[in-house]
């Protein structure tokens, strides 16, 4: 099997911590909207106190501003609504973030 024709993971593994996006588990076609079990997905890992052993990096969960936690930092500031899009620099300990508009 090539490295193009596998499953490609649900995270990215970065020198301190990890870029995730959404699991790939029992998904529904693309023209179905949310299930249940992505809503049930989402609010476990958003809802978790577990240390991953590296800060989680995540989108497709908007909100006003970043929000940073002591095991995961959201960027989503809803781009495709407010046009403003975010990404965070992890060069310290204290993340900084970068957004349009």
């Amino acid at each position: 099997m090539t490295a193009r024709r596998r499953q490609k993971r649900p995270w990215r593994q970065l020198d301190d911590g990890y870029g995730a996006r959404s699991p790939r588990v029992n998904r529904p076609p693309r023209n179905c909207r949310q299930s249940v079990e992505d809503l049930r997905i989402r609010d476990e890992f958003l809802n978790s106190t577990v240390d991953f052993g590296r800060i989680v990096v995540h989108g497709h969960t908007p909100s006003e501003r970043p929000e940073v936690l002591p095991n995961r930092i959201n960027v989503d500031t809803g781009a495709f609504a407010t046009g403003r899009l975010t990404c965070v620099v992890l060069e310290s300990a204290q993340p900084r973030f970068l957004m349009t508009a």
